[in-house]
C-alpha cells in the first residue's frame, strides 16, 4: 500500500512523505490505544471466527503442508473456499509463512489495515486535487469513523473497508488514463480487496462502481451527446474488468466451487436479513457514545449503530447541502442516498429483489459506502469555501448543532432525575471490590449518562471549531484529529475490546500442540475442551486441539450443508462415542490411524471379512481413497462422513485431498502478485530518487 501512496507524492520531498505516513500511524496508534498497546484483546468474533483459519494456515505452512483442507472446523472445510479467512490474500500468506499467526501478529495485522485505510483515503481524495490538509483530515476521519470503531471484531469488514478507497482511487485514475502499470495496479488492488473483504462489501463495491459507470455514461450521452465517448467508456471499463478478473481468478473460482456446498450459497429468506442501520442509529452522527446503550431503542446490533464521522464532517456536510454543488458532489449525494436505502430497514423488500443483495445477512454493512461519500463530500465543501473565503458562514451550522446539543443536555438531565437511570444512582463497590468489578461500573453507565456526557463534550469541541475553522492549517487538522480520536477511544471499550488482555488470549492459544499429531483412538466426546470463559475468548478448542471433531456444531461462518445434517441426527450421541476412524462392529477387526496431515490420512486395517471403514471428515469432491494402492469409491455415511468398503485381510488405506486446479491458481496468483509488486516498487523507487523530468 505504501508504494501507491509514495507514487502520489514523489514531486514533494521524501521527508514530507514520511511525515504524512507518521501522521496516520500516530492516529491509528492513538485512536485505537486499547488495542495498539496490547492491553486488551479484540472481542467476540475476532478470535472465535476470524483467527482460527489464519492460525491453521500458519501451522500448516510451518509443518510443511499446503493448507488446502482444514480438518478441524466442524469435521473439515476446504480452506481455500473460506471467504472469511482471507486465504488468497498475499498478506495472510506473508504472515503465515514468516512470524506465524498468534494473538499479537493477528492484532498487528488488523492495526495495519486501519493504518492503510487512512492512507487510502488520502490517496483517493488526491484524485480531485484537494489540498494536503483536507486529504489528511479525510484520511484521519475515515480510519476513525463509526464503522471501523463498531466493527473491530469483524476482521474482513475492517480489511475490506481499508482497501475500499484504494480500489476506488485506482479505478478513477485508470479510467482517466489506461496504462499497463495502472491496469496492473488496478487488478492487483482489486484482487487484494476481493481476497480480503467480506462478501457484502464486494457486492456493495459492485453497486458503487456500477453507479459511477452509469453516471459517466449518462454524462457522455446526454450532456456531451457523444456516442464515441460512450464507446470509449465501455471499452475502458471492459479492459479494467478484464484486468480485475485475471488477477482475482483464484478466489473467484474457489468461491464459486464451494457455494453449492454451503448454507450461505443460496439467497436467504428476506426474514433472515437483519441488523439494518435503523433511523435511531443516525443519532450517532452527533452522539456516538449513546449507541453503546439502550438496545431496545436502537433495535439493531451495537456494532451496526455507529456512523460517526466527526464534527468537522458534520458541519461541512450540513453547510454543503445548502450551497452550490459540483457534479461530483451531486454524484456523492446520490451514492449516499443509494447506500442509505441499502442499509435501511424500510426498503428491505425492494432491495431484496436486486441481484446479489439477498445474499447479505447484515444490511447495516452497506453504510460504509454512505460514510465514505459523506467524508469526501464534506472535504470538497470545505475546499470550495476555503478558496472563496466564506468560512465564517459556517458559524450558522455550528450554532445549529449547539442548539441541538443544549436541548439534549436538558432532556438527558431531566430523564436522569426523573427515572434515576444513571450511574449517579447506582451502587458502586469500593476498595478491592471496585477494581474487580470495573466492568460492572462501565455497565452502570446509562443511555442518558452517555447522552449527557457526549453533549458536554460536543459543546467543548464546537466552540473550539468556531475559533479555528477560519484558520485552516495545522491547528484545525490537530483539532480534527484529537476530536475523532477521543470519539474512537470512548466507544472502543463497548464495541472493540473485551475485558481479557492479549496475553490471556495468547496463553490459551500457546497450549495448542505443535504440528499435526495423529488423532487419538478415543471417542469424539473425550476430546479436550475449554471452560466457558475461555471458549468466549478464543472459540471452540476443537479449532486448536489438533484432535478431530466436536460433540455439537460450532458456530463458524462457513459450514458444509451436510455437516448441519450430522448434528441433527437422532443418534448423534452414539456417533460422538466413536473415534476419528472406525469400522463395522466386529471384535475380530482392527483399525489404526498410521499417518495424518491436513490433506492426507493413512489407515491400517485387519479385517476378517468385508467391512465398512469410516473417517470423521466431511465428504467433499476432491477427496480420493485407495485400498492397497488401488482407487476405491468414497460414499457418504452419517450424512457427511467419508466411508469406503474394504475386503478381507490386511488393508493399507489412504485418503488424500487433491485439487490441482487450486494449486495452479495459487501459483498463478503468486506470480501475478510478485510481478505487480515489482513493477510498482521499481516505479516508486524511480520517483523517490529521481527528480521529475530527469531521464533514467
Amino acid at each position: 500500500m505504501l508504494y501507491f501512496y509514495l507514487m502520489q507524492v514523489y514531486t514533494k520531498p521524501n521527508k514530507q512523505s514520511i511525515k504524512i505516513i507518521i501522521f496516520f500511524l500516530l492516529i491509528a496508534i492513538t485512536a485505537y490505544l486499547p488495542i495498539s498497546s496490547f492491553l486488551f484483546a479484540l472481542k467476540n468474533d475476532s478470535f472465535t471466527g476470524y483467527f482460527p483459519p489464519k492460525f491453521f494456515m500458519s501451522e500448516s505452512i510451518r509443518s510443511g503442508y499446503l493448507p488446502l483442507w482444514n480438518p478441524f472446523i466442524n469435521y473439515g472445510i476446504p480452506q481455500y473456499g473460506d471467504m472469511s479467512s482471507a486465504y488468497w490474500n498475499p498478506l495472510t500468506w506473508l504472515i503465515a509463512s514468516t512470524v506465524g499467526y498468534n494473538a499479537y501478529s493477528f492484532t498487528i495485522e488488523e492495526g495495519f489495515y486501519i493504518f492503510i485505510s487512512g492512507l487510502g483515503m488520502y490517496y483517493l481524495t488526491g484524485y480531485w486535487g484537494l489540498s494536503k490538509y483536507s486529504r489528511l483530515a479525510a484520511g484521519s476521519i475515515y480510519m476513525c469513523c463509526g464503522y471501523f470503531v463498531g466493527h473491530l471484531q469483524h476482521f474482513n469488514w475492517i480489511s475490506g473497508a481499508a482497501l475500499l478507497p484504494w480500489c476506488i482511487g485506482i479505478y478513477l485514475k485508470t479510467l482517466d488514463s489506461i496504462t499497463l502499470r495502472r491496469l496492473a495496479s488496478t487488478g492487483f488492488l482489486f484482487f487484494l480487496f476481493v481476497s480480503a473483504a467480506h462478501p457484502g462489501l464486494i457486492i456493495g463495491m459492485i453497486y458503487f462502481l456500477s453507479t459511477l459507470i452509469l453516471a459517466f455514461l449518462s454524462k457522455a450521452l446526454f450532456v456531451e451527446k457523444s456516442r464515441e465517448n460512450v464507446k470509449i467508456i465501455f471499452k475502458k471499463n471492459l479492459t479494467i474488468l478484464l484486468s480485475i478478473l485475471i488477477f482475482s481468478i483464484g478466489p473467484l473460482v474457489a468461491y464459486l466451487e464451494i457455494l453449492p456446498y454451503i448454507s450461505r450459497g443460496e439467497k436467504m429468506s428476506i426474514d433472515l436479513i437483519s441488523n439494518p442501520t435503523t433511523v435511531q442509529s443516525w443519532l450517532s452522527v452527533l452522539f456516538p457514545l449513546s449507541t453503546t446503550k439502550n438496545d431496545t431503542f436502537f433495535a439493531t446490533s451495537n456494532t451496526i449503530r455507529n456512523s460517526y464521522v466527526g464534527l468537522f464532517c458534520l458541519l461541512f456536510f450540513l453547510y454543503g447541502l445548502f450551497t452550490k454543488k459540483t457534479k461530483w458532489q451531486l454524484l456523492l449525494l446520490l451514492l449516499l442516498f443509494i447506500f442509505l436505502i441499502f442499509s435501511s430497514q424500510f426498503f428491505k423488500s425492494i432491495t431484496y429483489q436486486l441481484p446479489l443483495i439477498g445474499f447479505v445477512r447484515l444490511s447495516g454493512e452497506y453504510r460504509i459506502f454512505a460514510l465514505l461519500s459523506v467524508i469526501i463530500f464534506s472535504v470538497m465543501t470545505f475546499e470550495q469555501n476555503l478558496k472563496a473565503i466564506q468560512l465564517k458562514r459556517h458559524h450558522a451550522a455550528i450554532y445549529f448543532l449547539l442548539s441541538i446539543v443544549v436541548l439534549t443536555i436538558f432532556y438527558s438531565g431531566y430523564q436522569i432525575l426523573h427515572t434515576k437511570d444513571s450511574i449517579l444512582f447506582a451502587g458502586i463497590a469500593s476498595g478491592d471490590q471496585a477494581r474487580e468489578n470495573l466492568k460492572d461500573l462501565v455497565t452502570s453507565i446509562s443511555f442518558y449518562d452517555c447522552l449527557l456526557f457526549q453533549s458536554f463534550l460536543q459543546i467543548f469541541f464546537l466552540f473550539l471549531f468556531k475559533r479555528v475553522i477560519s484558520k485552516p492549517g495545522k491547528p484545525l487538522l490537530l483539532l480534527i484529529a484529537i476530536e475523532i480520536c477521543i470519539a474512537s477511544l470512548l466507544n472502543i471499550p463497548y464495541t472493540g475490546v473485551g475485558k481479557s488482555s492479549l496475553r490471556d488470549i495468547d496463553n490459551i492459544l500457546s497450549k495448542s500442540p505443535e504440528g499435526f499429531p495423529i488423532p487419538r483412538p478415543q471417542p469424539t466426546a473425550a476430546n479436550p475442551v475449554l471452560n466457558t470463559e475461555q471458549t468466549k475468548m478464543v472459540g471452540d478448542w476443537s479449532f486448536y486441539s489438533k484432535q478431530i471433531g466436536s460433540t455439537q456444531w460450532v458456530s463458524y461462518p462457513i459450514t458444509l450443508n451436510n455437516t448441519f445434517l450430522l448434528f441433527q441426527q437422532h443418534n448423534l450421541h452414539e456417533i460422538n462415542e466413536k473415534p476419528f476412524a472406525y469400522l463395522d462392529k466386529n471384535p475380530e477387526n482392527s483399525l489404526e490411524v498410521t499417518g495424518f496431515s491436513p490433506n492426507h490420512i493413512s489407515l491400517e486395517a485387519k479385517v476378517q471379512s468385508g467391512a465398512s471403514i469410516t473417517i470423521k471428515q466431511n465428504h467433499y469432491p476432491f477427496w480420493q481413497a485407495t485400498v492397497n494402492h488401488q482407487p476405491t469409491p468414497i460414499y457418504i455415511s452419517e450424512s457427511t462422513f467419508m466411508s469406503i468398503d474394504s475386503g478381507a485381510g490386511k488393508q493399507n488405506i489412504n485418503f488424500d485431498f487433491k485439487n490441482k486446479k487450486i494449486v495452479i491458481l495459487l501459483v498463478f496468483s503468486l506470480i501475478l502478485s510478485v510481478t505487480a509488486l515489482l513493477m510498482l516498487a521499481i516505479e516508486a523507487l524511480k520517483k523517490l530518487f529521481v527528480k521529475p523530468g530527469v531521464s533514467v
